[in-house]
């Protein structure tokens, strides 16, 4: 029967531990909701980009950009702290924004505990639903934890621990003594200040920033608490270890203390709903914890300090220790479970955690917890009422218990830098992709080639073969694409082999390496013959700025404006029907004519037939191709080299 009880006691706590090990780590600063929303479609452009973060974040180390099609940035200032919302902040935008879609990337970094998170989405103005596709723009990461931060908090949470042990378990269980006072409480300080300096080194690389904007920071100010608190900590320690009285253990435990006060209120806790009581939870969690485990080490110490001197057995010390563990795991069981329950937001939601990173690194922490918690229950039903003169087993056991301890801590240490929760991320939008078909000159069959996202560099291709007549799946026996850009000299063909899947042809590939107009052909192979079928691709362009000049008489002028101010104008010349001149001019940001070293001009007919057209230079930075027109809507592409370097490329349709 008393075996029957203790394992359900040992099993409803190890549950509850592995509720209570979620607790202290589950925040970030994760974004909740934005103003423009994600994806939104407005009707005028907004006055400011508004995000709500489920952490205060620091607006002197976040970095928040607007971004147009081109990817410059078009805000107009840094990011700030909205008054009286501090899980807000704000970016303005300039008065005459004009219509487009724009992206919002941002790497925020929190207060509460100076973590780093990061992401983007998109909103569009004045565009219609589907017809304009969000850049492709890079997106800050939130940066994992780094080695130097994991082995800071370490030796922070190990040094703390010693020293708050020494002063708990030394006077109530060892009668005021502590094994090895000297090294312990020495190593014990070393390791806190050391692990403190780390941290902040640690934080300074991870943000990028240069240690007196740190310093000067909302989380700046928290690692200066925390260095001035492990400093204390280390300074009380090292004057205990010099003494032999109870006083100095007092204040040494006061001291380490204070210390995890201090970092209790620089974390997540300081950023819950009540400040106060999760401060208090969270500090009570760290002091039991350390008694546990600290207390472990000294107790381990304890007996192979006596074993040597005395050759007895310090069975009362011993059984006073696991007394007093089992009155911390009773704590850290509480205040995690409390702690958990708040930082979740509920128990049913707890075991949404067990996911990604966070939920791999907790699932290895939990299951070594769980060997530690049996561990020490076969140290306190076994091996210690046995012990008698006997204490091999018992220091083994715990020898194994003191390398996990560590390993606690270590993991502790990990997840701290990990979110339990990935930021919000918007729904993505419908993947960019051209869709070419066309048809054998027999007309025997009909091929439907999708290039996904269809611009230059991988892509991937879909090709899907039909009967002409019927429209059924044609039994092809192998299908691959050739690659010929047009216009482009020194750039041969080159080939794709795609694979059978189902009633389609698929592959990816990089192929379609150069931005412009290729020719892909699509070799299709029966049991009875062969057959090619060529298709036209101008690759997608980021969206441009361009407009479009008209005037009776004269040709529609399109001019395309880029980021850095940069122009290019482009007409046809009369742009009617029969023999006409293409005309392109660059221009620099400050409107005089740049000079060109070449030029490329490609024309798509209706009929998706693309040709280059010859050029030849009229001026310095202006360039003439001849061609003949037909009535339909034609696709140009032309790409500029610039003599400075330089590449400036463009596409526009007009109607004819």
């Amino acid at each position: 029967m008393r075996l029957a009880v203790r394992t359900l006691m040992a099993l409803g706590l190890a549950g509850a531990i592995v509720m209570s090990l979620a607790g202290p780590t589950s925040a970030h600063a994760n974004l909740l909701r934005s103003d423009p929303a994600a994806s939104a479609l407005l009707d005028q452009a907004p006055a400011a980009v508004t995000m709500t973060f489920s952490e205060p974040p620091d607006p002197s180390l976040s970095i928040v950009h607007v971004l147009d099609v081109d990817a410059a940035q078009v805000e107009a200032g840094p990011a700030e702290g909205v008054p009286g919302r501090g899980n807000q902040l704000r970016i303005a935008l300039p008065a005459d924004l004009p219509d487009g879609v724009y992206t919002v990337s941002w790497r925020v970094v929190s207060e509460a505990d100076g973590h780093a998170t990061a992401g983007a989405f998109s909103f569009g103005v004045n565009v219609a639903p589907g017809t304009v596709v969000a850049p492709s723009v890079p997106v800050p990461a939130t940066p994992s934890p780094s080695v130097g931060s994991v082995v800071g908090k370490l030796l922070l949470y190990v040094g703390l621990a010693l020293s708050f042990a020494a002063a708990v378990v030394g006077l109530l269980a060892f009668g005021g003594n502590v094994p090895e006072r000297k090294r312990v409480l020495r190593f014990a300080a070393a390791a806190a200040v050391v692990g403190g300096v780390t941290m902040l080194l640690s934080e300074r690389a991870t943000l990028g920033v240069s240690m007196s904007d740190l310093l000067s920071s909302a989380t700046g100010t928290d690692y200066l608490w925390l260095l001035g608190g492990v400093t204390f900590a280390g300074i009380t320690a090292l004057d205990a270890a010099r003494r032999s009285d109870r006083t100095s253990l007092v204040v040494a435990g006061g001291g380490a203390a204070a210390a995890m006060l201090i970092r209790a209120m620089g974390g997540h806790a300081a950023a819950a709903a009540t400040p106060a009581v999760q401060i208090g939870l969270q500090w009570l969690h760290f002091m039991a914890a350390s008694v546990w485990m600290g207390g472990l080490a000294l107790t381990f110490l304890w007996l192979r300090a006596r074993r040597r001197s005395e050759g007895s057995v310090p069975t009362a010390e011993v059984q006073a220790y696991s007394s007093l563990a089992g009155y911390a795991l009773a704590v850290v069981l509480v205040t995690g479970v409390l702690r958990a329950t708040q930082e979740v937001g509920g128990l049913s939601k707890l075991f949404d955690l067990f996911r990604g990173s966070y939920g791999t690194t907790l699932d290895v922490k939990v299951g070594l917890v769980l060997v530690l918690i049996g561990l020490g229950a076969f140290n306190r039903y076994r091996s210690i009422p046995r012990m008698d003169t006997r204490t091999g087993l018992l220091r083994r056991v715990m020898a194994i218990e003191l390398v996990g301890a560590i390993g606690v801590f270590s993991l502790t240490g990990m997840l701290t830098g990990l979110a339990p929760r990935p930021p919000l991320t918007p729904p993505a939008p419908p993947p960019a992709r051209v869709t070419l078909t066309g048809s054998d000159f027999a007309t025997t069959m009909k091929v439907s080639l999708v290039v996904a996202p269809g611009t230059a560099g991988p892509n991937a291709f879909d090709v899907d073969v039909t009967d002409f007549d019927s429209g059924a799946p044609l039994d092809a026996t192998d299908v691959s694409l050739r690659f010929e850009p047009v216009g482009i000299a020194g750039v041969g063909a080159s080939t794709l082999d795609l694979m059978h899947h189902g009633d389609r042809w698929m592959g990816n590939g990089s192929q379609v390496s150069i931005a412009g107009v290729w020719t892909i052909t699509v070799v299709v192979q029966t049991a009875s013959a062969g057959t090619e079928i060529s298709l036209t691709l101008v690759t997608a362009l980021p969206d441009q700025a361009i407009t479009v000049s008209t005037a009776a008489g004269q040709p529609d002028i399109y001019t395309v404006r880029y980021p850095d101010g940069e122009q290019i104008q482009l007409y046809n010349d009369p742009g009617t029907p029969g023999t006409d001149e293409l005309h392109l001019t660059a221009f620099d940001a400050d409107g005089v004519e740049l000079p060109l070293k070449s030029a490329v001009m490609v024309a798509v007919a209706p009929d998706g037939t693309a040709s280059s057209v010859p050029t030849r230079r009229f001026s310095a930075g202006h360039f003439v191709g001849d061609l003949t027109l037909t009535t339909g809507t034609w696709t140009f592409f032309v790409q500029a080299a610039a003599r400075d370097g330089r590449v400036l490329v463009a596409s526009f349709e007009q109607t004819i």
